[in-house]
């Protein structure tokens, strides 16, 4: 894989990152809704920035917006401030070397973003910054919402993606932490299997019905053919569309 990752409207240099670019950032980038307060006023957090990617993406559909970014690997918050003095917004956007349990924000955020640590109790990796990376054990499921509640505006949307098969599990916790989803989304990797991953959005504020859910096809039965929906939701970014 290359180092360096060439979007339309900026780089990502992934050397250092144990988690480089890939499929769930850039879906979650881009499924994201632009943050909807008033004009300059918005504030979005990327909790587990990574490479930087999620932010960058935000902050080119948000221009009015300060973007913080919140990572717990030294060298990858390294790498992400890299990216970010590299772009076109690099005023705007902030990494902070860190877990988000003990960050501590003077007003809270619009729009909050994680492409989280997914797996709980399974076979690890020799590489620590990588188990730190896709392991849940130093941030828990009720940690990522202890910090969402504590950090979230009220009138703001929180939005994630996760393995299908952890969706439930998460659902229920959100509802038990207050927040509800408005939004969601079943990604299946191809026409004829099934949802791996599924894109969510959560609010405060309870939904006055119960929202139909999205679904997105990523790739035909052709091995790196991308559905009409996949090019639609992603051509702001991606080079080759």
């Amino acid at each position: 894989m290359s180092d360096i990752f060439e979007f339309k409207q900026f780089r990502i240099r992934q050397d250092r990152c144990a988690m480089k670019v890939g499929t769930d950032g850039i879906l979650l980038g881009a499924w994201c809704r632009e943050s909807r307060g008033e004009r300059g006023a918005d504030r979005i957090l990327d909790i587990g920035t990574g490479t930087g990617l999620i932010a960058l993406m935000l902050a080119q559909r948000n221009p009015n917006s300060m973007i913080d970014a919140v990572e717990i690997d030294t060298a990858a918050c390294e790498q992400a401030a890299e990216n970010f003095r590299e772009s076109t917004w690099s005023e705007r956007l902030h990494a902070i070397q860190g877990c988000v349990r003990e960050f501590r924000a003077e007003m809270r955020y619009t729009v909050i973003a994680s492409n989280p640590p997914w797996f709980s109790n399974s076979l690890k990796s020799a590489t620590a910054s990588r188990n730190i990376a896709r392991h849940d054990d130093g941030l828990s499921k009720i940690d990522l919402l202890a910090a969402v509640n504590r950090l979230l505006a009220p009138d703001g949307q929180f939005c994630t993606i996760l393995p299908t098969l952890a969706v439930r599990e998460f659902m229920l916790l959100a509802r038990d932490s207050g927040l509800s989803c408005h939004r969601s989304c079943e990604v299946r990797p191809t026409p004829k299997k099934p949802p791996t991953r599924h894109l969510l959005e959560f609010c405060r504020i309870h939904p006055p019905s119960t929202p139909e859910p999205e679904s997105l096809t990523v790739e035909t039965a052709i091995r790196h053919d991308y559905t009409a929906d996949f090019r639609k939701l992603t051509r702001e970014f991606y080079l080759r569309f």
